[in-house]
């Protein structure tokens, strides 16, 4: 095994479920899934050996929703391996205290998504009525994590009116006495989700997207926006950060199709597994089934992959995230023509 107290360049980015109890409107709004079942705790702890015996000490657990698994018993037996690092993605309806007992088994970053801080039109993006219970998550995140929490807003142009309650959340939470720091984030709406796969989808995508210069726009109004995209902890190279000193927050953009959906290149050090256990380094990449192979198996493939995304850097430098309806939302949510 690799006992380096280092933290490792490579992560896994897994996906350890596909369900989800939230329908966002532009995301899943039908909740499709791959048929076959997920895996087991049992199977995502073997991966997660395998990941640390290939040299690999961080995690960042996305899903679906992530905390519909056994989250505590995943987090604590992930850091008894050696994991130096684990995020975790979260819609946050589980609450404040759900957030602290992941923090005491070893949780070290969390990421909570957010898109509105009205309760009617919270219900009618999500289809479920809990912003009270995202909004004690992400102040109880700030209140026990050193790392920065960072809120993910998608930003559309119905929803542009939120920025300045966005913003005050900021402001009020970074006032309190708490370890870390509030981070809101913008993602540019993109069609790699299976919402926009249908011509209805289509249709909704150009009614609600815009692009990176309203959001600059937008920022601007409330201050001088000063890069500081290399000095805020995160693995997602496609994200730019800025510091409003007006206001004393740091907020964050991720414009996907404003950029083509053009890859992160050598800044990327993503090792994406999905629900069903298949693995690669970037979304355009056809997926190994790892699923009930043996540790030693798991361990190989995962070392040589590390190998194999440098060279990706080399022979493909201009390779695309954008997906087709073939593949929609895979890495999400499986092969979602499984059971056709």
């Amino acid at each position: 095994m690799n006992f380096s107290k280092k933290e490792s360049k490579f992560f896994m980015r897994f996906a350890i479920t596909s369900a989800c109890n939230f329908k966002c409107e532009y995301c899943n709004p039908l909740g499709v899934r791959e048929k076959n079942n997920g895996l087991s705790d049992e199977e995502i702890l073997q991966i997660i050996k395998a990941g640390y015996q290939a040299g690999i000490n961080k995690v960042h657990w996305t899903g679906g929703e992530p905390t519909l698994k056994n989250m505590e018993l995943l987090i604590s037996e992930t850091k008894k391996i050696g994991y130096l690092d684990q995020v975790l993605t979260t819609n946050g309806s589980k609450g404040g205290e759900y957030v602290k007992k992941m923090v005491d088994q070893g949780l070290s970053r969390l990421i909570v998504s957010l898109d509105t801080l009205k309760p009617e039109r919270f219900k009618k993006i999500t289809k479920v009525d809990c912003i009270d219970s995202v909004l004690d998550t992400i102040e109880e995140s700030v209140k026990l994590l050193e790392q920065p929490t960072k809120v993910n807003v998608v930003y559309t142009k119905e929803t542009v009116d939120e920025i300045p309650y966005l913003i005050d959340l900021a402001k009020r939470i970074n006032s309190n006495d708490n370890k870390g720091e509030l981070i809101i984030k913008f993602l540019e709406v993109t069609k790699m989700n299976p919402a926009f796969f249908s011509k209805e989808g289509e249709e909704t995508f150009s009614k609600i997207h815009d692009g990176k210069d309203l959001m600059m726009s937008e920022l601007s109004k409330y201050g001088t926006l000063v890069d500081v995209t290399k000095k805020v902890v995160g693995n997602n190279p496609n994200t730019n950060y800025f510091r409003i000193p007006e206001l004393g927050i740091v907020v964050g953009m991720i414009n996907i199709p404003s950029n083509n959906y053009r890859c992160g290149g050598s800044g990327c050090a993503k090792i994406r597994l999905n629900s069903y256990g298949k693995v690669a380094v970037c979304i355009n990449q056809k997926p190994i089934d790892i699923r009930g192979k043996s540790l030693s198996f798991q361990t190989k493939v995962l070392k040589d992959l590390q190998v194999y995304r440098g060279m990706l850097d080399y022979f493909y430098p201009d390779r695309k995230h954008q997906q087709s309806v073939e593949n929609a939302g895979y890495w999400r949510f499986g092969d979602l023509n499984s059971g056709k």
